[in-house]
């Protein structure tokens, strides 16, 4: 920031000329370089927006025994962020994250807050990616009855630094887990990014969706086409 003043030829400025933007606050007339025009959102911007509004619209259109039920879930869930910190959410926001997936994919709406899980879902998966053959996503530990409902993102390298950088994730499917708990999702991956080479490493996510069991976090692992 600069601090500019007028003389006899100029007497005020205000607003952008030429890449600047002049105001005049508490220390005089100020000279700042103007900001750029944010970018337009992108597609998965917009559905990750329009999404939100629809589960937002879906609130008001409850009874009020099913808006106290879900205040008093959201009373008695706690729920950790990225810094680890636990917090409450709202009712009204908790409902929204349990119907987002609703949302985006059109399926029933979660009216009703859901009933306690009798056990955990998988903490992690495994992944085996050969090209051309399969993309097979293993949870572990392994529920054999399957039946686990989660959403798959996948992204491919930006580079080829061993740190491996990956480009914007992307979603390509929603699954549940057959018999046995393996999903094949090597389709839904070349229909994304194109078909898949050996030797290239790719990022896969997994997220469960189950509303037995508020875990929302992403699960992340990479790995290499064999």
């Amino acid at each position: 920031m600069a601090i500019a003043k007028t003389g006899s030829i100029v007497g005020a400025l205000s607003g952008n000329l030429g890449g600047a933007n002049f105001a005049n606050s508490r220390f005089g007339l100020t000279v700042r370089k103007q900001k750029p025009q944010p970018a337009p959102p992108t597609s998965s911007q917009r559905v990750i927006t329009r999404a939100y509004q629809l589960a937002r619209s879906w609130w008001p259109a409850l009874t009020e025994d099913q808006r106290t039920a879900w205040r008093t879930f959201a009373s008695n869930t706690l729920l950790r962020n990225r810094l680890g910190t636990q917090r409450n959410l709202t009712g009204q926001q908790l409902f929204i994250r349990y119907n987002f997936q609703a949302a985006i994919f059109g399926t029933a709406i979660i009216t009703d807050p859901p009933a306690p899980w009798p056990f955990d879902w998988p903490t992690g998966f495994v992944a085996t990616v050969t090209a051309g053959v399969s993309a097979i996503i293993a949870p572990t530990p392994a529920h054999i009855p399957g039946g686990d409902p989660f959403i798959v993102a996948a992204a491919r390298p930006l580079t080829t630094h061993p740190v491996n950088h990956f480009a914007r994730w992307a979603v390509i499917g929603f699954f549940v887990t057959p018999f046995g708990g393996l999903i094949d999702c090597l389709p839904d991956l070349e229909a994304r990014f194109g078909t898949i080479q050996p030797t290239e490493r790719i990022g896969l996510r997994i997220r469960y969706v189950d509303v037995g069991s508020p875990k929302f976090g992403w699960i992340q692992r990479a790995t290499t086409v064999l």
